[in-house]
């Protein structure tokens, strides 16, 4: 019997890889297989794009890595070859462009270059400006009490009135171990600022919740407060009787 001509056009019938597939192949499965069969082309692409995809993610890594490198370097040689205004120029921009898990660093070293140069008020918005990028955590709430020592030393009502602003902020935020410093830090700024009544309260509560050896130094700080207070009161010229 003689083989059967094939009609023009179509193909010959012989073995080939999907027809031995859809013979292995159950019935359960063939559902599966013809999706597969029909969209290789796609399946193909989408394993493609997720090799270019873990690729460039390892690409990445490292170029995060070594820009991180390479930050910590340029800072460390800032740091040890410059001094005063040309170093806290350089640490700016630095900061600037270093990667984000080296900038806190960067902006800190620049902000005690600053204050080194006693640039109180560029040293307190550097620190401010570390204290945002650590909002939540002890680095950023250091870096305020910082920026308020910064402020302080500005020396002028306007900075200690800012300081107060952030100290009365940071209240109940600081850990029990930072307390006591925050309130008498938050005391002076209120001197500072010609908050006398604030800063009364403030002595008042450390004399009765601060610690035991300073509490008679605190009490005399009210005293003396109110005494001043007072004579500074008596001392006023009284308006003329009518």
């Amino acid at each position: 019997m003689q083989p059967t001509p094939s009609t023009p056009g179509s193909t010959p019938s012989s073995p080939t890889l999907l027809t031995d597939l859809r013979a292995e192949v159950g019935a359960e499965s063939a559902p599966l297989l013809q999706f597969i069969l029909r969209h290789a082309a796609l399946i193909a692409c989408g394993v493609g794009l997720f090799v270019l995809v873990l690729v460039g993610a390892g690409i990445w890594n490292w170029r995060n890595e070594t820009a991180r490198e390479d930050a910590q370097a340029e800072l460390a040689r800032i740091s040890l070859s410059l001094k005063g205004e040309e170093r806290t120029k350089a640490l700016g921009e630095l900061a600037a462009r270093a990667p984000e898990d080296v900038r806190f660093a960067v902006l800190a070293a620049q902000a005690q270059s600053a204050a080194e140069s006693q640039d109180w008020t560029q040293a307190a918005r550097i620190y401010g400006e570390a204290a945002r990028l650590d909002s939540e955590g002890s680095l950023g709430q250091a870096a305020l009490f910082a920026q308020c020592g910064a402020l302080m030393n500005a020396g002028t009502p306007e900075s200690a009135s800012e300081a107060l602003a952030v100290l009365q902020a940071l209240t109940g935020r600081v850990e029990a171990a930072r307390q006591g410093a925050l309130l008498r830090m938050q005391a002076e700024a209120a001197l500072a600022a010609g908050r006398t009544d604030v800063a009364v309260a403030v002595f008042s509560k450390l004399a009765e919740d601060g610690d035991q050896d300073d509490q008679a130094y605190y009490r005399f700080r009210v005293e003396q407060l109110r005494g001043t207070s007072a004579g500074t009161a008596s001392d006023a010229p009284k308006a003329p009787a009518e």
